[in-house]
């Protein structure tokens, strides 16, 4: 068996994190390896029951909506070789924790998320996972307004304060560090 190492993409809105997810499980997949993928529950954009990117890429997954529930999936299942957690942002600081306890077990993790949010802070469990990641690809988008392959903000294009909202084209866009503005 492999030595269990945790991968992470971070990146803006549209910078292709769950496009990357999906290409690593389902490269894995490939290989013969047991995949096990899961998806934050509280995302239903596209999809109740996939990781949908999106260019409308998809893989089935499992829902979880905490930390734990991602250990529980994980514990349900028996000889998973490679565990994929898409919008990790999303789940409590103490999903750095799980992963490393299901790292510890050889199991490959693969993980993404934003980095920052629409405000440019840091979110707390992006960070904490960060901090335990063997490998890290920081992913840019396409600017919104000058066309350039350098954006790595989330714009926000509604007038909501609250940090966690669900989105897509029609709230958020990416833009570079030019055209960012901090509404």
């Amino acid at each position: 068996m492999d030595m269990g190492r945790i991968h992470v993409a971070v990146g803006p809105m549209f910078s292709g994190k769950t496009e990357w997810l999906i290409e690593k499980l389902e490269t894995e997949k490939s290989r013969g390896k047991n995949v096990l993928p899961v998806r934050y529950s509280l995302d239903t954009r596209y999809s109740d029951t996939e990781m949908v990117s999106h260019n409308e890429r998809t893989m089935k997954a499992l829902g979880a909506q905490s930390s734990d529930d991602v250990l529980k999936i994980f514990q349900d299942h028996t000889n998973i070789e490679v565990l994929g957690v898409d919008e990790m942002q999303f789940y409590d600081p103490k999903l750095a924790d799980v992963l490393k306890v299901i790292r510890d077990q050889d199991v490959i993790i693969y993980t993404s998320g934003l980095d920052m949010d629409f405000k440019t802070d840091p979110w707390e469990t992006t960070d904490a996972v960060l901090s335990i990641a063997d490998s890290l690809d920081m992913l840019t988008a396409t600017c919104s307004v000058c066309n350039k392959k350098n954006a790595i903000y989330s714009q926000r294009l509604i007038e909501n304060r609250e940090q966690v909202v669900v989105g897509g084209t029609d709230i958020y866009t990416p833009r570079c560090e030019e055209h960012y503005q901090n509404l």
